[in-house]
């Protein structure tokens, strides 16, 4: 009797050890899908877990969630679907398929994909007190098949071509491409995000040389689909040569007809005829030095006024002749500049110094860089800046010519007071 109840109690206790070594059913892990699971933007994904080892998940607590547990994006419990407990961006989008709940393995499908349901999500399983869990993530993608090019009117910058594409996500990679497939660095690259957080992407290139063949070249990150457009550019679109022609043309044109009158106004005045290969050689000679016989009608003002001048006046020559004469090696040069004093001198340095002051602004205004190609007011800063160019080429004459009509004034004012 002795041995029978020794032999139970050894029993007993080899049980109770066994029990405590061997895992409870009620212990599990869970397991989701490897790796991110992309989801295309309007589709649908689903997301599968499962019991390890395998079990019956019936009566269990199987709850799908995002960041907050407190927020399932489904839920089963007691045997059934809790639609109510659903956050309200997930309702009537989630069905769970429990075809194979019994080996401890649900389906998690959801549809109309948008760009919230990015992110991870939360496979919970709870059995009791005991729960595990499991993470899968979810890449929401979207390819625009759109590819817009546009090319603006060229400026004097160059030619800016445009590249637009709307509803990616996530955030693609764009460049520019030639014919050879090279990048091409852009002159800028914006983006932005509509109402429903899709990426617009715009990205501007300004070609100051002839690009026969450019393309522009997206491509999802996360699915690696590549999408582009090209374009042919004639060789015509690139102004650079025609606009600076057409300027210099414009100036050139109002320098012959502000210089043709003033010529034979000045011819008038000294009674002389002016014959007719002269007048040639004379426009020709302007359109060669541009600016410089824009002096003319002010040369021929500072002679009336030195006509009118009681002292003995000489002639140009001979007074352009005593000025050299005088200026020997060990004059001064403040006194050999001012005997130096010739009309036409001095209209040499008014027009020089006026042009270098034009030219030095013009140049500012070119390299300044107020708008950035990728601001819509670019166009309209180029317009203003060509307009202001052509302004200020064609303000050279009449500044040169108003500086140069004070300076006589003035100087026939002192000289007949006898100031030198």
């Amino acid at each position: 009797m002795e041995t029978t109840g020794l032999s139970f109690t050894r029993y007993f206790v080899f049980m109770l050890l066994l029990h405590m070594i061997t895992p409870s059913s009620e212990q599990f892990t869970v397991t989701g899908l490897q790796g991110p699971i992309v989801a295309p933007l309007g589709g649908v994904v689903e997301l599968s877990c499962h019991l390890s080892p395998s079990q019956n998940a019936e009566h269990m607590e199987v709850r799908w969630f995002r960041n907050r547990y407190t927020q399932p994006v489904h839920l089963y419990k007691d045997g059934k679907d809790l639609h109510g407990e659903t956050i309200f961006q997930y309702v009537e989008r989630t069905q769970l398929l429990k075809e194979a709940i019994g080996k401890g393995k649900v389906t998690l499908r959801i549809s109309n994909i948008s760009v919230d349901d990015d992110g991870p999500y939360h496979c919970f399983f709870k059995d009791g007190d005991f729960y595990e869990e499991a993470i899968t993530e979810v890449k929401v993608t979207a390819t625009s098949f759109e590819i817009q090019i546009l090319v603006h009117p060229p400026n004097t910058r160059g030619l800016l071509v445009q590249c637009n594409s709307k509803g990616w996500f996530p955030q693609p990679q764009m460049e520019w491409r030639d014919s050879r497939g090279e990048i091409i660095p852009p002159a800028s690259k914006s983006h932005s995000q509509d109402t429903n957080k899709l990426f617009d992407m715009k990205m501007t290139l300004l070609l100051r040389h002839s690009q026969r063949n450019v393309t522009c070249y997206l491509q999802n990150p996360v699915t690696g689909q590549e999408e582009m457009t090209s374009i042919v550019l004639s060789d015509k679109l690139f102004p650079g040569k025609i606009i600076w022609m057409l300027i210099l043309t414009t100036v050139l044109t109002l320098l012959i007809f502000i210089m043709v009158p003033s010529v034979a106004l000045h011819c008038r005045i000294q009674n002389k005829l002016f014959p007719g290969k002269i007048i040639w050689m004379l426009i020709l000679t302007t359109v060669l030095t541009l600016l410089i016989f824009i002096m003319v009608p002010s040369v021929a003002l500072h002679c009336r006024i030195q006509k009118r001048q009681p002292r003995e006046a000489r002639s140009s020559s001979t007074y352009f002749r005593a000025g050299i004469e005088d200026c020997s090696p060990t004059t001064r040069f403040s006194d050999c500049f001012r005997k130096m004093a010739h009309p036409v001198v001095a209209g040499a340095v008014i027009v020089l110094s006026s042009v270098c002051a034009i030219v030095s602004f013009i140049t500012y205004l070119q390299l300044k860089i107020r708008v950035p190609p990728s601001d819509p007011l670019f166009q309209l800063d180029m317009m203003w800046l060509e307009d202001m160019t052509v302004i200020l080429c064609v303000l050279v004459a009449f500044i040169t010519m108003i500086i140069s009509i004070i300076y006589f004034k003035f100087r026939g004012f002192l000289e007949s007071y006898g100031i030198k």
